[in-house]
């Protein structure tokens, strides 16, 4: 008799559970046709609340934005058994996603104590302190990489970090290690390339910013520290095609077209830096000077004189102190004019206002040709 007593429960318990592995099957079936909502209503109204269930409805209400049902269950899950760890991780999480850091900092630092060679969960410690504006997070993200020396997530906070504090051969370090085991993480390429710029290593900045781009992260900000580290290695042509680049993606940014316009005036391709100079003339508010002065240079270059003067006059009405269009003044005026006190006065004009301050190499220019000019004016009397 006892033998069928137990024979009886057997039998009980694996319709049971043959019964639960429909339903949950079912369930699936429906998520898997985008029918969470109906799988979500089919587990709720199961009798049976087993851990499998709750954890499957758990994740079925996170998907379908139901979050706050969600991890009443995954708490329901853990009081039923506290030692679910990847249940415990995943609550956490979702406690991080549904801005309750207090309660995700209680848990992971509970479970940081129970597991301390963990380094998942030492790593969302660091993230729940973070959000809670806690500056010890960055021990829990250099402790993180003590666990796991490739831990992606640490090691781009701790880079990023060493670089924000000026320590870019840290910084470059601590990314290097992260790409040794993922060649494309991003964040850590950026962190390389920044690194490099700072430290004015510009030939080795070039390849981290290059993957980035083949990778399609082309960001203003990435195209803009490829261009200066193309510009810094004498690259010309890459970096006039980044700024091309760039200036395709945001078309308001001025300084991709003035600096492009520099690039163009050092390859003596006058039309294209004058067009770009006009360019940034157009969205730069108020200060243009420097594009007039370019503008006046690219004029000057095709002996224009004539019309490069009152181009030169309009960068030193934008700015009295443009020390560089006050001398352009005087030497395209010796170019065209013919009224030799005018030009002297000119000079004069430029060797009074910056003597003593002004540019070495220009003051040196001005001083000659006034002497020459002052020779010709006493020859001529």
């Amino acid at each position: 008799m006892r033998y069928i007593l137990i024979v009886f429960i057997f039998l009980g318990q694996f319709q049971a559970a043959s019964q639960q592995s429909d339903f949950l099957k079912e369930a699936d079936s429906l998520n898997a046709v985008g029918k969470t909502s109906a799988a979500i209503a089919l587990l709720e109204s199961n009798s049976d609340q087993s851990e499998k269930t709750l954890l499957r409805l758990a994740e079925y209400q996170k998907k379908s934005n139901l979050k706050e049902a969600a991890l009443a269950n995954y708490q329901q899950v853990l009081q039923m058994n506290p030692n679910r760890v990847l249940t415990a991780m995943d609550y956490g999480e979702l406690l991080l996603d549904t801005d309750k850091p207090e309660a995700a900092k209680k848990l992971f630092s509970e479970l940081s104590e129970k597991y301390p060679e963990n380094a998942s969960f030492r790593f969302r410690l660091g993230l729940t302190r973070e959000k809670l504006q806690d500056s010890s997070a960055i021990d829990d993200f250099y402790k993180t990489v003590e666990l796991d020396s490739t831990h992606q997530g640490a090691l781009y906070k701790t880079s990023k970090y060493e670089l924000r504090n000026g320590r870019h051969f840290n910084a470059a370090a601590l990314a290097k290690k992260g790409l040794e085991v993922n060649a494309n993480n991003a964040s850590l390429l950026s962190i390389l390339g920044q690194s490099y710029m700072v430290s004015f290593q510009f030939e080795k900045a070039i390849e981290p910013f290059q993957q980035l781009v083949a990778q399609g992260e082309s960001s203003e900000f990435i195209l803009q520290n490829l261009a200066k580290a193309y510009t810094a290695t004498g690259k010309t042509d890459q970096a006039i095609n980044t700024y091309l680049k760039m200036i395709e993606l945001s078309p308001g940014n001025a300084s991709a077209f003035t600096n492009l316009g520099v690039l163009y005036f050092k390859k003596g391709e006058n039309s294209l830096a004058r067009e770009s100079f006009f360019n940034a003339l157009k969205l730069k508010n108020p200060e243009v000077d420097n594009e007039y002065v370019y503008i006046g240079l690219t004029l000057k270059n095709e002996k224009n004189y004539q019309l490069a003067y009152p181009v030169f006059l309009n960068a030193l009405k934008e700015n009295p102190n443009n020390e560089r269009a006050l001398l352009e003044i005087a030497l395209v005026a010796d170019a065209f004019m013919e009224d030799k006190k005018t030009i002297l006065q000119l000079y004069e004009n430029y060797m009074n206002r910056y003597r003593g301050s002004g540019n070495p190499s220009q003051l040196e220019l001005a001083d000659f040709r006034i002497r020459d000019l002052k020779k010709e004016l006493h020859m001529a009397e």
